[in-house]
């Protein structure tokens, strides 16, 4: 059986007591016993299995088993992608986390859904999902922010590919900083359109673009 995985924000020893409340709900909750073995990992430097040696209603004592090798994407992904409606946003960060995406950019684009976006529950929601699956990361998530600011935190930090509708073709990273830009249903504006040109972003095409979740995916898919 695969362990329990669960993202700690303290320095994991080898031996220690577990104090974090929601995470000892989290281990009942899973109806975890004496003897069995969870992974833990702290999105840095760690990524440790440990063996449950005590359980009790509110501490869990905990002893080293082994150090897993951190498994981190080949690259570090900043996806950019026009506001949805919150539901498609959470498929994306879902989907996109367990692909490895590093960090996740909701833009305010000129012709997007300008919806309401709730910063910490999205923080929640990709580490959660970074629980459930093997990265030994877990991705940042920023306040939604216009195209402009965005591009400006990045030029010169990330090599950029904006996704199109065409020919498949070949795409040659060059970068170990790769940022992804979604289309918005709408299209860019032509203020965008021409911002983004300026920065020289390769097209990432794909033969259908569909919904923008399913293009995220594909996107990444092709980077990473």
């Amino acid at each position: 059986m695969v362990p329990n995985r669960f993202y700690v924000n303290i320095d994991l020893s080898h031996d220690f007591w577990l104090h974090d409340a929601d995470l000892i709900a989290q281990i009942h909750s899973a109806s975890l016993q004496v003897g069995n073995e969870v992974v833990l990992f702290d999105g840095n430097k760690q990524d440790r299995l440990y063996k449950l040696v005590e359980l009790k209603d509110n501490e869990a004592h905990l002893q080293l088993v082994t150090d897993f090798e951190l498994k981190l994407p080949a690259r570090k992904v900043y996806l950019l992608w026009p506001l949805l409606p919150s539901d498609q946003n959470n498929q994306l960060l879902q989907k996109c986390t367990a692909l490895g995406v590093s960090h996740f950019m909701p833009l305010l684009a000129d012709n997007g859904e300008q919806t309401d976006f709730d910063t910490d529950s999205a923080k929640t929601l990709v580490t959660k999902s970074a629980e459930k699956g093997e990265w030994s990361v877990v991705p940042t998530v920023r306040e939604p922010m216009h195209l402009t600011k965005a591009l400006q935190e990045l030029t010169g930090k990330a090599e950029f590919f904006v996704c199109e509708q065409g020919e498949e073709s070949e795409i040659n990273p060059t970068q170990d900083h790769i940022g992804i830009l979604i289309v918005p249903i709408n299209g860019w504006s032509q203020t965008e359109a021409a911002l983004i040109k300026s920065l020289g972003a390769q097209p990432l095409r794909l033969t259908e673009i569909g919904d923008p979740v399913s293009a995220a995916s594909s996107c990444v898919k092709k980077i990473l």
